[in-house]
């Protein structure tokens, strides 16, 4: 007998967590996409020193989130390269929100876009942070380091 797809039950194991550090990301990415070609707000002007440099970051991020996921953890040294990558994708989050906030003055964004746009930051860099301390944790557990 088959199970509807909306009444399966999908465990909450590791892999399911990293895919959705890759998802809030990934929302947050689009959205960044989707709402700095709005040329009402974001001037041609500034796209060389705030919005491209921006928009690279957010991919950076993305790419760094990506590549560490899909190292398999099998010794240490997988660790430590997954264990970077997560590190990288976190310092450019940062960047992210001092692009966030230079874009809402400079560009005179709407509250409520702002407040969307930020919220999927926070939820993208939330999961982001959970996915390290927990990774950081398990793996450093197991190669007793840390």
């Amino acid at each position: 007998m088959s199970v509807n797809v909306g009444q399966r039950h999908v465990a909450n194991t590791m892999s399911n967590t990293r895919s959705k550090v890759l998802q809030e990301i990934g929302k947050f990415e689009k959205h960044t996409f989707k709402i700095t070609k709005n040329k009402k707000y974001f001037f041609k002007e500034y796209d060389d020193t705030i919005t491209l440099p921006m928009l690279q970051t957010i991919v950076d991020v993305y790419t760094d989130c990506y590549v560490a996921n899909n190292i398999y953890v099998s010794n240490y040294n997988d660790f430590v390269r997954r264990y970077k990558y997560q590190k990288r994708a976190i310092e450019n989050m940062k960047r992210v929100i001092g692009y966030l906030m230079i874009a809402q003055e400079v560009f005179h964004l709407r509250l409520n876009r702002y407040e969307y746009w930020f919220d999927l930051y926070v939820k993208g860099n939330e999961a982001l942070v959970n996915w390290h301390k927990a990774d950081t944790k398990r793996y450093g557990q197991k190669f007793n380091k840390i």
